[in-house]
């Protein structure tokens, strides 16, 4: 009975998931009560996104926020989560506006991500229209107060980040340029490198997609949509700094999102349009990954969470 729920998150007591509805003219963000040992959901409530087409949903650690983008409505919106776990009306929205160079995707603000980074209080909003990464503060009380913002060059197109657990390097991956910038945190947001997701002699279209690293915080890995592969980046401990390791096949088409899995032996990789999630092994010296054979067939994947088995 859902209409379009296209990015979800589970609620750290994960007795709770929470999904945004990709619709227009305005969004949805739902609630559900999820029974981890049935897997059954139930739908509590919903309220209205803030704008049209919200494509991310992000929790706090203490599961009292929910941040959210509404990418074609060009806002980022907070909301608060009752104590029965219903979500309440939003306590702030963000309205950003502008545009950048690429007559196609940046002739407005584009919000491609609400990323809740629980070490800094903070949520990231990479806007894939302006070609600019906000950091938003979240105060006590429910409101996004005037963020930092790096601007990248034009026609990058930032959609997703990963932070390294540490605090000190943050890695950007840029939708429509097919790169990925490695930040240094400290003291302020400054740009290290930027490296291509894609080989030399790839000129089709793509589009990268999702980002994330390992658990142990030593490899990045991306996924690109067209070239329809993985890339693996080794992170030096030090300085943050990438090195190219690899790139290999999704064993599909259209790798929207992905995830390592908690014990870092695993990256499951959902393809939309090859309708499977596909199965990789991670080596976790060398952070390769391999085939191992495995897929799960399911009708347009678009988002992976995994819960600990009980």
């Amino acid at each position: 009975g859902l209409r379009n729920p296209s990015f979800l998150v589970v609620a750290p007591d994960q007795q709770h998931v929470y999904a945004v509805a990709e619709n227009e003219p305005e969004g949805s963000v739902y609630a559900l009560s999820f029974n981890p040992t049935t897997g059954q959901l139930n739908l509590l409530n919903e309220q209205p996104s803030g704008g049209a087409h919200p494509c991310y949903i992000d929790i706090d650690a203490s599961g009292q926020w929910l941040s959210v983008a509404n990418y074609t409505g060009g806002s980022v919106s907070l909301f608060p989560i009752l104590k029965d776990g219903r979500v309440g009306p939003a306590t702030d929205k963000r309205q950003h506006a502008g545009s950048s160079i690429n007559p196609e995707r940046q002739t407005s603000p584009h919000p491609h991500a609400a990323m809740v980074v629980a070490s800094m209080n903070e949520v990231w909003v990479p806007d894939l229209g302006l070609d600019k990464i906000f950091r938003y503060k979240v105060s006590n009380s429910g409101k996004l107060i005037t963020p930092e913002v790096f601007t990248q060059p034009g026609g990058s197109g930032p959609r997703h980040a990963a932070v390294a657990a540490n605090g000190k390097f943050a890695y950007v991956l840029n939708e429509l340029n097919a790169t990925v910038t490695a930040f240094t945190l400290s003291p302020k947001m400054t740009s290290l490198q930027t490296l291509p997701t894609l080989p030399a002699d790839f000129k089709d279209k793509n589009w990268c997609a999702d980002i994330h690293l390992s658990g142990d915080g030593k490899f990045l890995y991306a996924t690109n949509r067209g070239h329809q592969s993985i890339v693996t980046w080794q992170v030096d401990d030090a300085s943050g700094r990438l090195t190219f390791v690899d790139r290999v096949s999704v064993g599909g088409a259209w790798p929207r999102n992905f995830l390592v899995d908690p014990t870092d032996q695993f990256v499951l990789v959902a393809n939309q349009e090859s309708d499977n999630i596909v199965v990789l092994r991670r080596n976790a010296q060398t952070g390769k990954l391999t085939s191992t054979g495995e897929e799960i067939k399911v009708s347009m994947p678009v988002c992976l969470r995994m819960i600990p088995k009980r």
